[in-house]
């Protein structure tokens, strides 16, 4: 999950998705079609602490979540993805060495 919400993939598989009246759309495959994703592996150091950064990003986003509530979703998301931003920014750069992207 974290190689998948990772800014580097998102802007990667960018130009391959297809446009509708508000941008890109249809992630659907994407990401496995054009990132090298690799399986799971516990035994890799990058992959845990992935997996490490991702379930500390969940647990910072679900403690204000009561308070995005009475927000618009696009707001909600704002306010998830500034909560765990340093979190999203160590996914990035650990995506982007394991994809070599």
């Amino acid at each position: 999950a974290a190689i998948l919400n990772a800014p580097v993939v998102a802007a990667t598989i960018k130009k391959y998705q297809p446009r509708g009246l508000f941008g890109e759309r249809h992630i659907t495959r994407r990401p496995f079609e054009v990132c090298p994703i690799p399986v799971f592996d516990p035994a890799n150091a990058d992959h845990m602490e992935l997996s490490c950064l991702s379930q500390e990003a969940h647990a910072v986003v679900a403690a204000i979540s009561e308070g995005l509530a009475d927000h618009t979703v696009a707001r909600a998301r704002e306010a998830a993805r500034e909560a765990a931003a340093a979190h999203i920014e160590q996914i990035d750069q650990i995506t982007r060495r394991m994809l070599g992207l």
